[in-house]
């Protein structure tokens, strides 16, 4: 079947490229035989950019681990990163979203980043919805913006649809949850020849799927691709379980019958260039959605967030305030 219910954006790979310009000018170069520290390096400097601190709250048997900034006195968006990737999704452009005044919140959803990994623990999207509510909740959140990338978008989507009195306004960047008219390539590959383009199985295999997710892949010194080679391996066992969770193994929530019951005002923002989840599954969300915009990005691949910070939170920050002024 032809669908786009699903993608992954790679092991933590948005922390990678995230930070990729501060790797390639300097932010601790001479570091460079230690990934680890050089990444904390670089991320410790991105989040200072977006006033972002990184917390923690218990939710049930969850820790989770997330990022709180931007302007804390401003409206809250809630930023909701896609499958195997983390809260650092979404850093850079969170500086654009703190200059133009609005409060940022980014978790590492359960099951991902540094968030708890617990195998007894169901992480298919009802689940998440679930989460989702519990962390609005327990922050004594009102209401809330609300954006998702691929399988965040599938959450957010998701939950404006089950709990539209929360929901201020949606956006979906290259979300799952609809069945795409034409098949993206990552489910031909997978049809055709059982495997999953996405898995990373060395540093090679890395610069391979680097190309698969971005037009303009970065460049990554050695040491840092070896280690989130290494991560994503080691993450593999549990990623293949949060898969199965989401593709089959839990409750399925497809979003098509629940589009009409989203009240809040929609940008849908995709690059035209995104081989995980086809371009075309924009129009699927246009046509179920009543107040809804389409951006489509040329040149960009899966996560737009990533691959043009700046750009994507611009559009991003024009459609909230734009959805505030509209406000009755």
């Amino acid at each position: 079947m032809n669908t786009s219910r699903f993608s992954s954006t790679g092991a933590r790979v948005g922390l990678a490229v995230a930070v990729v310009v501060l790797l390639l000018t300097g932010a601790g170069l001479w570091l460079a035989n230690d990934a680890q520290t050089l990444l904390s390096i670089a991320v410790s400097r991105e989040r200072g950019a977006g006033n972002l601190v990184e917390h923690a709250l218990q939710i049930d048997d969850h820790q989770i681990v997330y990022l709180d900034g931007g302007d804390p006195a401003g409206p809250p968006v809630l930023l909701l990163h896609g499958f195997a990737a983390d809260k650092d999704n979404w850093t850079r452009f969170s500086a654009t979203l703190k200059e133009a005044g609005f409060r940022v919140l980014a978790p590492d959803l359960p099951g991902h980043g540094d968030s708890s990994r617990l195998p007894e623990h169901t992480y298919d999207i009802p689940s998440q919805v679930d989460f989702v509510e519990a962390f609005v909740v327990a922050n004594g959140l009102e209401q809330v913006h609300i954006a998702g990338n691929s399988m965040g978008g599938h959450i957010a989507g998701a939950y404006a649809a089950l709990h539209p009195h929360r929901v201020l306004s949606l956006a979906l960047v290259d979300a799952g949850g609809v069945t795409s008219p034409e098949p993206s390539e990552r489910a031909r590959i997978m049809s055709e020849t059982g495997t999953n383009p996405l898995l990373v199985e060395s540093v090679e295999d890395f610069d391979r799927f680097l190309a698969f997710v971005f037009v303009k892949p970065p460049e990554l010194p050695r040491v840092v691709k070896q280690y989130f080679a290494d991560r994503a391996v080691q993450s593999r066992a549990f990623n293949d379980k949060i898969f199965n969770d989401i593709t089959g193994g839990g409750r399925l929530l497809p979003l098509e019958p629940l589009l009409g019951r989203i009240t809040a005002p929609t940008l849908i923002l995709w690059g035209d260039s995104d081989r995980l989840l086809h371009p075309s599954a924009a129009t699927v969300f246009a046509a179920g959605l009543a107040d809804s915009e389409t951006v489509i990005l040329k040149d960009c691949g899966h996560s737009p967030m990533i691959e043009r910070p700046a750009e994507t939170a611009g559009i991003y920050v024009d459609f909230l305030n734009r959805s505030i002024d509209d406000r009755p």
